[in-house]
């Protein structure tokens, strides 16, 4: 009897982003590769508009609240459901020693998604996985330590270079792994964690067939969010390489 594969919860900031199609390629590819997937937001979206790509991945994300007092009962369920966890105090006191160093209601606002997080997870969830190291990767970090569950990241840009090295230090020692897309990135992280190899440099890619040589652009088909967009033109999807380095990890 085949055994279902663990889900992989993807944090991310806001989705959809039209600045972060990227992110939804990656999704998409992920999805293409058979893995059961779900979508956290911490966000609403605040674009009018989204990529094609957008419409190519019909999970639906669960919103975290923005703002802890939108949605007070929510937030108390979360917490007395999450109170129970095995990992909770462990999160706790790590969201306590972070909190002194960073006394700001934005982190404390993290604490209170992570507990809704936490609570509203799948249970087939098998991994915790994290677009951007800063605030998302405090959310994700808290909510893996109260389930028990790993979690890893993919950091960037302003992720990485606006956060204290004290909390790069502590999220990588507590990752399973983390990739990122440029060696000066990946030099500086793994010059931080307590073990090098769990930094990986891996590049972003593109979807050719979503640049025709004939001129046409994908950005045709960009539209407004919720409207019909034009028929896409006839190609040959993109697959993920089985020897994608990205793709090794996620069959670990």
């Amino acid at each position: 009897m085949q055994t279902s594969r663990p889900r992989v919860a993807i944090v991310l900031k806001g989705y959809p982003r039209l600045s972060e199609t990227f992110i939804a390629q990656e999704i998409l590819g992920l999805k293409r590769m058979g893995l059961p997937l779900s979508l956290v937001s911490l966000r609403f979206p605040t674009d009018d508009r989204e990529h094609p790509v957008h419409r190519e991945i019909d999970e639906v994300p669960r919103y975290l609240p923005e703002y802890l007092y939108q949605e007070p009962l929510r937030v108390l369920k979360g917490w007395r459901i999450a109170r129970k966890l095995p990992g909770y105090g462990a999160a706790f006191r790590k969201f306590i020693a972070d909190f002194r160093r960073d006394p700001t209601p934005n982190r404390g606002r993290r604490f209170g998604q992570a507990l809704v997080m936490a609570a509203e997870l799948p249970d087939d969830t098998g991994l915790i996985y994290v677009h951007f190291l800063h605030t998302p990767g405090s959310v994700a970090r808290y909510a893996a330590e109260m389930r028990g569950l790993p979690f890893a990241v993919s950091a960037h840009a302003k992720d990485i270079w606006t956060l204290e090295d004290w909390e790069k230090r502590e999220k990588l020692a507590d990752c399973a792994w983390l990739v990122t897309c440029t060696q000066a990135n990946a030099e500086h992280l793994q010059a931080l964690a307590p073990d090098p190899s769990r930094v990986e440099l891996v590049y972003h890619g593109l979807d050719f067939a979503r640049f025709p040589p004939d001129g046409t652009s994908a950005v045709a088909g960009l539209s407004r969010r919720g409207a019909r967009a034009p028929p896409p033109r006839s190609r040959t999807p993109w697959k993920p390489s089985p020897t994608d380095r990205k793709g090794r990890r996620w069959a670990r």
